[in-house]
C-alpha cells in the first residue's frame, strides 16, 4: 500500500493533489496541535472560570446570607420603625395633650396671676389705707392726748378757781367760762339762747332735788317710784370708799360709776384685763372732787361721792345705743341719739314722730338713718314722767336689743351748757322752750 502510495504520488497529476494533501495533512497536524494547545489552554481557562465561578458562587451564598442577615435586620428595624413611629404617634398625642394642659394651665396661671395681682394691689391700697387711717388715728390719738392733758391742766386750774371764789363771783366767773368755750357774750340779766339759760339754771335754779336726781344712786329711787323698777339698771354694789371694793368678786363684765358727776365712769368689758391699781387711782380722785366746781353745775354740790357698779349693758353690735329725751316743762321735744362710740360718737337728733331734725351739737352728725324704735311711745311716757316739775330736763335712757329700756341718767345743765346747736339759729328756737323760773315770777 505503500509502495503503491508511493507509485502515484509520481504520476504528475496526482503529485499535486499529493502535495497539496501533504500540505492540508501538515495544517491538519498543526491545527490538532495549535486546538490541542487551544484545547489545553482553554481547559486552563475553563477551570480558571470555574473556580473563579465557584468563588464566586460561595460569595454568591455568602451575599445571599447577608441579605438574609439584612432581610431578617430590615424586618426588625420595620418592626422598630412601627414601634417607633407607635410611640412617636402616642408621644406626639401625649406632647399635645401635654402641651394643651399646660396651655390651661398657663392660662390658669395668668388668671391666678392676675387675681393675685389684683388681689395684692387690693391689699396694697387696704394696707394704704389702712396706713392712713392709723396715721390719722395716731395724729388725733397724740393730739387727743395733748389736748387731753391740757384740758386736764386747764380743767384743774378751772377747778380750783372755782373752788376758791365766794358764791358772789360766780356770776363774773362763769361769763369769762362761758366766753372761753363759745366765743359768745354771757346775758345772765336776760337770758334768751339755749346755752344762756343753761348757764342762768347752774346759778339760780340748783335745787336740793336737782341734786338729789343728779345722784346716781339716790336718782334710783325716784325712777322706781315715778316709773318702776323694771327701767333700773341692776346694781351690784355700792361703797362710800375706793378700797371697799371687792373687785376679785365682781362679775367679768361691769360699770363702775361715780355718783357725784358726769362721765364718771369705767367700762368693764373683760375684768381680767382691768388694770385694777389704775382704776382706784382714778376713782379716788373723783371721790376727792367736787364736780360742781368744774363749771359751776352747782346743783352737784351736795351730792355725796359714792362708787355704784352696775350691770354691763351692750347691743348685739358691741355698741350701746343711747336714747336721750330733751323734755321741756315735763314734755319730750326731741330726742337725741348717740351711737358709734367706739369708733367715734355720732349724733343725730328726732321729734317726737321720729323725723329727722337738722340740728345737732358738740359732735358729728350720724349719717345713717336710725330706725324708729318699736317702744318709742313707752320711752317718751317714762320720760315726761320723770320731767313732770322741770322746766329743763334731758332723760336719758339706753335701748336694748331685746327691747328693754333701761334708764341712764337725768341732766339738768346738758353738757354744762357749753355746746352751741348748730345751725346757730337753733340756739334761739331751743332756747325759747326753756321758760325759766324767773320767767314766771316776772309773768306774775
Amino acid at each position: 500500500m505503500k509502495l503503491f502510495s508511493k507509485v502515484v504520488r509520481r504520476i504528475p497529476p496526482f503529485r499535486n493533489l499529493y502535495h497539496r494533501i501533504d500540505a492540508l495533512e501538515k495544517e491538519d497536524t498543526a491545527l490538532k496541535k495549535n486546538l490541542s494547545a487551544a484545547q489545553i489552554e482553554a481547559e486552563q481557562q475553563y477551570k480558571t472560570l470555574a473556580q473563579r465561578d465557584k468563588a464566586l458562587e460561595q460569595q454568591c451564598k455568602a451575599l445571599e446570607q447577608q441579605c438574609k442577615v439584612l432581610e431578617q435586620q430590615c424586618k426588625a428595624l420595620e418592626q422598630q420603625c412601627k414601634l417607633l413611629k407607635k410611640q412617636v404617634d402616642t408621644n406626639e398625642k401625649r406632647f399635645q395633650e401635654i402641651v394643651e394642659q399646660e396651655q390651661k394651665d398657663c392660662a390658669a396661671l395668668r388668671d391666678e396671676i392676675a387675681a393675685v395681682k389684683k388681689t395684692a394691689a387690693e391689699r396694697d391700697k387696704r394696707y394704704q389705707e389702712q396706713f392712713k387711717k392709723m396715721q390719722q388715728t395716731t395724729e388725733r390719738t397724740l393730739a387727743a392726748k395733748i389736748g387731753s392733758t391740757r384740758r386736764d391742766m386747764v380743767a384743774e386750774m378751772n377747778y380750783l378757781y372755782f373752788k376758791g371764789l365766794h358764791p358772789d363771783q360766780y356770776a363774773d366767773a362763769l361769763k369769762e367760762w362761758y366766753y372761753q368755750r363759745t366765743g359768745h357774750e354771757l346775758n345772765l340779766e336776760h337770758p334768751r339762747t339755749y346755752t344762756e339759760k343753761i348757764q342762768w339754771l347752774k346759778l339760780y335754779d340748783s335745787t336740793p332735788l336737782k341734786g338729789e336726781l343728779s345722784d346716781k344712786y339716790l336718782v334710783r329711787n325716784y325712777v322706781r317710784k315715778k316709773i318702776g323698777e323694771k327701767y333700773l339698771v341692776p346694781l351690784l354694789g355700792v361703797w362710800d370708799r375706793v378700797d371697799d371694793i371687792p373687785f376679785d368678786d365682781l362679775p367679768k363684765q361691769y360699770a363702775l360709776k361715780a355718783t357725784h358727776g358726769s362721765g364718771w365712769n369705767i367700762i368693764v368689758k373683760d375684768k381680767t384685763l382691768l388694770n385694777v391699781e389704775d382704776a382706784k387711782r382714778k376713782l379716788n380722785k373723783w371721790m376727792r372732787t367736787n364736780f360742781a366746781y368744774h363749771s359751776l353745775e352747782l346743783h352737784y354740790k351736795s351730792v355725796r361721792p359714792k362708787i355704784i357698779a352696775e350691770e354691763y349693758m351692750e347691743n348685739k353690735d358691741g355698741d350701746i345705743y343711747d336714747y336721750k329725751v330733751f323734755c321741756f316743762d315735763g314734755k319730750a321735744r326731741y330726742i337725741m341719739f348717740l351711737s358709734q362710740r367706739a369708733i367715734g360718737l355720732k349724733m343725730a337728733v328726732y321729734d317726737t314722730e321720729w323725723n329727722l331734725m337738722p340740728f345737732v351739737y358738740g359732735v358729728p352728725r350720724l349719717e345713717q338713718e336710725v330706725p324708729k324704735p318699736d317702744n318709742l311711745e313707752e320711752l317718751i311716757t317714762a320720760a315726761e314722767k320723770l320731767a313732770e316739775g322741770f322746766c329743763f330736763v334731758r332723760v336719758d335712757f339706753y335701748l336694748l336689743n331685746n327691747g328693754a329700756i333701761k334708764f341712764g341718767e337725768m341732766t339738768f345743765t346738758s353738757n354744762s351748757g357749753q355746746s352751741m346747736w348748730e345751725p346757730v339759729e337753733y340756739e334761739q328756737k331751743l332756747g325759747d322752750m326753756i321758760h325759766l323760773p324767773c320767767d314766771e315770777r316776772e309773768a306774775q
